[in-house]
């Protein structure tokens, strides 16, 4: 005889997860560890001063549609260059699935063209921001600083039949 969920039985030898439907209460500080890396982030990013690392667009218009704030995307740039997620379009897909980037930003979802305007616009300054953070993990030793070299050719392969035997 097979059991199955809907009789209220579980198979012998699986584990079964929580439903879908259930409703549960649980907050993003709860699922981020008091050690993880994002909390860095979070804090260096809040005291460090944006304006005089020259960020554009640091203070709030008085006209207009409010904005995303430059520390709530300087810290998503931060966690993507730690994680080694460039593209914009990438971060987008994060801030709506990644639980880290979730807490982070306080579960704000900006999309990509807002997010590749703020690279576009303060390019320097996050070059200067990056070198900072890197210099700060460094002293507290969270990052080893170990040389990895990634090699970028791109060679056109021609491995056909014809190519592809020598001659005896």
């Amino acid at each position: 005889m097979q059991a199955t969920k809907s009789q209220g039985v579980v198979a012998v030898g699986f584990i079964d997860g929580l439903s879908r439907e259930q409703t549960s209460y649980w907050s993003y500080e709860d699922m981020i560890d008091d050690e993880n890396m994002v909390r860095v982030i979070d804090r260096y990013i809040d005291r460090c001063d944006l304006e005089q690392l020259g960020f554009n667009r640091t203070q709030a218009a008085s006209t207009g549609r409010p904005g995303y704030s430059a520390s709530s995307l300087a810290k998503l740039y931060v966690y993507g260059y730690e994680n080694g997620i460039r593209s914009s379009r990438k971060l987008e897909k994060e801030t709506r699935r990644n639980l880290e980037v979730m807490w982070l930003l306080d579960g704000l979802t900006p999309d990509y063209k807002t997010i590749s305007e703020f690279r576009r616009i303060n390019t320097r300054p996050l070059q200067k921001l990056f070198k900072e953070f890197v210099k700060l993990c460094r002293s507290w030793d969270l990052v080893g600083g170990e040389l990895i070299a990634v090699d970028g050719s791109k060679f056109k392969a021609s491995n056909n039949k014809k190519n592809n035997f020598s001659k005896m």
